[in-house]
């Protein structure tokens, strides 16, 4: 029988963090509870994807957290991969798959450390916005509906890991499929998926939570806790990381523990207003192209390095946007509307850098758009 960790000091790197709590509770047949390390009631707190694939590997590595890890990592390669090869399907980028590889791997440089060291769930989230995405623009390409099949696959796995993502989906129906009737069933089917958790929420907590509950807590860590209301290491106030707040939770439950983040939350925005615009503005900034890493990078060469990569993307294409001729492509501006749709919870709540990871595949084409636009206007050469 796998023990659950009760010390939470080093878990918040390793495995997901709080998702491997609840990933040993459910190997211990507790169900989902015990996000921070210590016994307590249910909980909500995340998605049920991402612990059911802990509890899973931990299974197959026969219980050992190291071994899972390097199955989780596997696990990425594998999703990358998969990634790699849906963008590489849109005739613009299968065109020029060198300078794809090359933009691509640099846009995930920019935040190495949740896509090669820790072991979480942003390949999953990658892969997932990615498909939406494409199926976006294959569809403005006049692709064929044959794809369908992966809407509706993306939108039901989307259920079980983000809310965001499940979002983005429903944003983007309108150029993803043809029909408002097959839009109608397709977004039943998906609202189906989420009955299942949503009704073991209700029994549990008397609240409907179709997908995760922490929404208090993040507006509070961020508005409360954070300088600019972008969350790094420097933040303490987490459970994992905060073993009184880790017993708390576990002492008053997981609905009243976010009723009491409700509250806090709501002093800190109305003793400070102003506060909450400038933590949206920075957090705007944070999103497009000002790197707020969650951890310092060691080396200064490496850090200005991966903030120019991540600055880049906003610079290329605004500056091509303003400057080059000729119209966007028909997929642009549907494409630009739904990564707003993407950002704008992170805008508006919280901000950690791994967040901007599934937007990896999009920045890259963006990319590739804003350069080719750019050639053509001022060397007289379009990369096509």
């Amino acid at each position: 029988m796998i023990s659950i960790p009760l010390s939470t000091s080093d878990q918040t790197s390793f495995l997901g963090g709080e998702n491997r709590n609840i990933a040993c509770s459910i190997l211990e047949s507790r169900s989902f509870s015990d996000p921070f390390g210590v016994s307590g009631p249910p909980t909500a707190w995340h998605a049920p994807g991402f612990p059911v694939v802990i509890a899973v590997l931990l299974t197959l590595s026969g219980g050992s957290f190291e071994l899972a890890g390097l199955l989780l990592r596997g696990l990425n390669a594998a999703l990358l991969y998969l990634t790699i090869r849906r963008l590489l399907k849109l005739p613009f980028v299968a065109a020029r798959p060198a300078l794809f590889l090359l933009t691509f791997f640099a846009m995930l440089s920019s935040t190495a450390w949740y896509t090669i060291v820790q072991t979480n769930d942003s390949m999953i989230q990658l892969l997932l916005l990615t498909l939406i995405f494409a199926r976006v623009i294959s569809s403005r390409l006049g692709a064929s509906r044959n794809e369908d099949w992966r809407v509706l696959v993306a939108g039901v796995i989307s259920t079980l890991f983000s809310p965001v993502l499940v979002l983005v989906w429903f944003a983007s129906l309108p150029w993803t499929l043809a029909s408002w009737p097959r839009r109608a069933a397709y977004a039943f089917a998906v609202c189906s998926a989420m009955a299942p958790w949503s009704v073991r929420n209700y029994i549990h907590f008397g609240q409907v939570i179709p997908v995760k509950s922490n929404l208090a807590f993040e507006l509070k860590q961020a508005s409360c806790d954070c300088e600019g209301g972008v969350v790094d290491s420097s933040v303490r106030s987490h459970p994992l990381s905060n073993r009184r707040e880790a017993l708390l939770h576990a002492s008053m439950g997981e609905p009243d523990y976010l009723a009491l983040q409700w509250r806090k939350w709501a002093e800190c925005a109305s003793s400070k207003p102003l506060k909450l615009v400038g933590d949206c503005l920075y957090r705007l900034q944070a999103v497009l192209f000002w790197r707020h890493p969650f951890y310092t990078d060691r080396s200064m060469i490496v850090s200005a390095a991966r903030d120019l990569i991540y600055a880049a993307p906003f610079a290329l294409v605004l500056f091509a946007l303003i400057t080059a001729d000729g119209r966007r492509p028909s997929w642009y501006s549907a494409t630009a509307l739904l990564a707003a749709v993407y950002c704008l919870p992170y805008v508006l709540v919280s901000f950690n850098l791994r967040y901007v990871v599934p937007l990896a595949g999009l920045k890259t084409i963006f990319l590739l758009d804003a350069w080719s636009a750019i050639q053509l206007r001022y060397l007289g050469d379009r990369c096509a």
